[in-house]
């Protein structure tokens, strides 16, 4: 997630740069911005930011004194959570992963639109036989 274009500090650190919540702020308005209201001011930032969190991930880590001391354990395993939360991003159009999510988004629709006619046998076997000699692209591409 790139934020140079709204945040213009850099984030060096998992404790004092995240200290304020701006960046965290920013961060959870792109990644989950069906949870997340920004706020300028610093207390109703952190209440808006511990609040989203708790909507967008499987534990409660944050809190106002997690992010007011800048405690980077806690604050990395949040990041860390919520990004494995809010896989969604998308990948860059030119990168390995792209490629991967493409090859894998191909393969099943491929197998959709072939096992939707289930009647269809030479289709299926040409669904499998596709399937083994993609084998190692998609295999890859799952991993990744």
């Amino acid at each position: 997630v790139q934020l140079v274009s709204v945040f213009h500090r850099p984030v060096e650190n998992f404790g004092s740069d995240l200290q304020d919540g701006e960046a965290i702020g920013i961060l959870l308005s792109v990644v989950a911005p069906e949870v997340m209201e920004f706020s300028e001011d610093p207390e109703e930032r952190i209440d808006c930011i511990i609040s989203a969190a708790v909507r967008c991930t499987d534990f409660e880590l944050l809190t106002a004194q997690v992010i007011l001391e800048g405690q980077s354990d806690m604050l990395a395993a949040f990041l860390a959570q919520l990004f494995l939360s809010r896989s969604n991003l998308a990948a860059k159009p030119n990168s390995l992963l792209a490629m991967h999510l493409g090859l894998l988004e191909q393969i099943c629709i491929d197998a959709f639109q072939t096992f939707s006619n289930p009647n269809d046998h030479q289709q299926i076997i040409k669904m499998c036989m596709q399937l083994d000699s993609q084998w190692a692209e998609f295999t890859l591409a799952a991993q990744t």
